[in-house]
């Protein structure tokens, strides 16, 4: 059985994650601690990217990607979860096999540039 990550626990990420915890076991991370305290009588949750990338085999990123006024989608939030990936490699937690979807909207290229980051650690 996988263990399914979601980070972001906004109302698509929370909501798709209860869905899938329904067949697998789901744990969710979001940066907003009152957020985490607010839901942590009901989900396994975290304010800790790293916590979730370490114990997980699939992890969904559903943040928030707000349009700039380039009209353009700001991914910071994307890129930041990416460096967690790189961090946690960086502290010897295996991250070689894991998948990470991104189901936040993103720019065109995105995906492709955070593939190029990742793959050589073993990340899909």
């Amino acid at each position: 059985m996988y263990n399914i990550g979601i980070i972001g626990t906004g109302k698509f990420g929370y909501s798709f994650g209860k869905l899938l915890s329904n067949e697998y076991q789901v744990s969710f991370s979001d940066k907003n601690e009152s957020i985490v305290r607010k839901l942590s009588s009901e989900l396994t949750i975290t304010n800790d990217n790293k916590k979730i990338i370490e114990n997980s085999d699939v992890i969904f990123v559903c943040v928030d990607t707000p349009i700039t006024n380039n009209k353009e989608f700001n991914t910071l939030q994307i890129n930041n979860i990416v460096d967690d990936f790189i961090e946690c490699f960086k502290s010897e937690i295996s991250i070689n096999g894991k998948t990470l979807i991104i189901v936040s909207t993103v720019n065109p290229f995105t995906t492709k540039l955070i593939q190029e980051r990742l793959s050589a650690y073993g990340v899909q």
